[in-house]
């Protein structure tokens, strides 16, 4: 299992499933929103996901958490501690 971490400066929640992806030693990649790079990642992925993401009137609410297979397939996508948990432990 891999995962791309989706984030904003001062997410207040971020630090927290930082914490928990390294605990799980879990591969990924982590993508600032407001920088070019963190833009360009998720406007190749949103399609993919829109249906599963949630959105306040500043956007995509953070943290966003894709989780993908050993082939890149999503195999979930979280937005908050509780998700991850369950998505680790097979729920």
């Amino acid at each position: 299992m891999r995962y791309e971490l989706f984030t904003y400066p001062h997410c207040g929640k971020c630090d927290e499933i930082r914490t928990l992806l390294s605990e799980a030693e879990i591969e990924g990649q982590e993508y600032d929103l407001s920088s070019r790079e963190g833009t360009t990642e998720i406007k190749g992925v949103y399609p993919k996901i829109r249906d599963r993401v949630q959105r306040d009137a500043n956007g995509i609410k953070t943290p966003l958490i894709i989780l993908k297979d050993n082939e890149g397939k999503i195999i979930g996508v979280v937005q908050d501690k509780e998700g991850l948990i369950a998505c680790l432990s097979g729920d």
